[in-house]
């Protein structure tokens, strides 16, 4: 796209308002600080735009389907990516429910699957089977924490990672060494203390109120039900503690009505939801298995200077220079040190002071120079003929820049070419597919052809046999029809012959006995 401001335009692809994410705020609040280099527009599911429309992209990776627009795009064309979970196997399930998968994807899916339970897949139908079935005895998979290695369906398409958590940089960078990833501060707003105040009056507490909370969608993994069962146990717990639960609760965990406890479904004002985080003495946010997030939430928590207990795990070893934190093992201890920490937390100076600011300068800067460092080893690179007048090319990065920006016509087209070219590579691979897949249709069309000629001719071999057998019976019928009636003739001449009458017999005349006397 080419625009007549000065400055280039930057495509950000992400859940803005008032989509329920985690970070739509965080997305809309960084788009200030890149606003100063950058004609930005953020594009989001409702108001998808082709990624080659911009000079720059910049995508925003997450596990749900509020991320869709950016995998879209990533598919689309390569670029930087913010990855705020690099386990983004919820997301792709959902897809997969959907019948919205790629073939692509879907072959790379079952194939992850298949080295992980060591079974084969031959459709997304199996596979789905397959998982529901299997998800009932496998709690890892059931709460989408399992990994199977699901960045590689997306990765491929990163040409800079963005991570907010030091420890999966790193974590990403052995993974996949092909990949460049860095580490950028995640970015928050500050809170006033007139809008703390209003966030407390908003709940109706007194002054003395100290106030724990809870924050997001209630998954199995933020271990909601530990944490109540902790708060109703605790044994040491004052009548001016309270419980805050504010999220939606998607796994329908039961959460008592109780005088101590608040629970709030959604709200909406983010000056609000921002006013009452901060208003909280003590934020618990717990989180086992975890996804490779760094949580909003404690970002907002830090920043604001308060109080944290979060659960113990490698990825909050970023936090372990905050000194207002408490972390619990998620193991069959967690309750009774919950109850402990809930007492630490009580005796805690209340004093706030914000230690760490994230600043969205550092942020911006980091972003920028590096979308403008890229685009310098972009032009490097491209062989351009030079005409008597054209600008030399420098390495200056003012002056790249101002160069890219003279010749963005010539680098949207080359861009463009490679990118129809790369989707020719992709439709030959299709048809290779395809084609390899018809012939064994036709091997198979054969054979099944072959099958039912045989399969008639035994038929009519059956019925020939048949026919002959049945004029054999007639034949064998007619003779023992013909025996019958000889027979039966003769029988009734017999009984004919018997049953006549006999003629008399006629008398014999008496002849004179001559006696010869002696």
């Amino acid at each position: 796209m080419v625009t007549s401001s000065k400055k280039p335009s930057l495509g950000v692809y992400g859940p803005k308002s008032p989509d329920q994410a985690g970070s739509t705020e965080y997305i809309e609040w960084y788009l200030e600080g890149l606003g100063e280099s950058f004609e930005c527009q953020h594009m989001a599911n409702r108001d998808w735009q082709d990624p080659y429309d911009f000079d720059y992209v910049l995508y925003n990776l997450g596990n749900n389907y509020l991320y869709d627009c950016a995998f879209r795009a990533l598919e689309r064309r390569k670029g930087p990516a913010i990855i705020h979970e690099h386990n983004c196997l919820t997301y792709y399930l959902e897809k997969l429910y959907r019948q919205e998968l790629a073939p692509g994807k879907v072959r790379l899916l079952m194939r992850q699957f298949s080295k992980k339970y060591k079974t084969g897949f031959n459709s997304a139908k199996e596979l789905i089977a397959f998982l529901e079935k299997r998800q009932v005895s496998d709690k890892a998979l059931a709460d989408r924490s399992l990994d199977i290695g699901v960045e590689k369906l997306y990765l491929p398409g990163v040409t800079l990672g963005f991570t907010h958590s030091a420890f999966y940089q790193r974590w990403l960078n052995r993974r996949y060494p092909g990949i460049p990833f860095q580490t950028i501060p995640f970015t928050v707003k500050p809170v006033t203390d007139a809008e703390i105040a209003s966030a407390r009056r908003y709940l109706d507490l007194e002054p003395e109120t100290f106030l724990f909370g809870t924050f997001g969608f209630i998954g199995k993994h933020k271990r909601l039900e530990k944490l109540l069962k902790a708060w109703q146990s605790w044994a040491t717990r004052t009548a001016r503690t309270k419980l805050l639960i504010l999220g939606k609760n998607l796994s329908q965990v039961a959460i008592p009505e109780a005088p101590d406890i608040i629970y709030l479904n959604y709200v909406e004002d983010t000056v609000l939801f921002n006013g009452l985080i901060a208003a909280c003495d003590c934020v618990i946010q717990l989180r086992y298995p975890g996804y490779g997030e760094t949580s909003a939430i404690v970002s907002k928590v830090i920043a604001n200077g308060g109080q944290l207990i979060i659960s113990e795990n490698k990825s909050n070893t970023d936090y372990k220079g905050y000194p207002k934190i408490i972390t619990v093992k998620p193991d069959k201890h967690e309750l009774a040190n919950l109850k402990l920490a809930f007492d630490k937390a009580l005796r805690v100076d209340p004093t706030r002071k914000n230690v760490e600011n994230h600043s969205l300068e550092i942020f911006s800067q980091k972003i920028t120079a590096n979308l403008f460092s890229r685009a310098r080893a972009h032009i490097s690179k491209t062989r351009l003929r030079r005409q008597p007048g054209t600008h030399k090319l420098k390495h200056n990065l003012g002056e790249a820049h101002a160069f890219l920006l003279e010749s963005r016509n010539e680098v949207d087209l080359a861009r463009r070419i490679k990118a129809l070219l790369t989707d020719i590579k992709e439709h030959k691979r299709n048809l290779t597919e395809h084609q390899k897949y018809i012939a064994i249709l036709k091997r198979d069309r054969d054979d099944l052809i072959s099958y039912v000629r045989d399969v008639e001719t035994d038929r009519q071999a059956k019925i020939d046999q048949l026919v002959a057998g049945q004029q054999e019976l007639e034949k064998l019928k007619n003779s023992r029809a013909v025996r019958i009636s000889g027979l039966l003739k003769g029988y009734a001449g017999r009984i004919a012959r018997l049953n006549r009458p006999e003629k008399p017999v006629p008398a014999q005349e008496s002849k004179p006995e001559f006696k010869i006397k002696g």
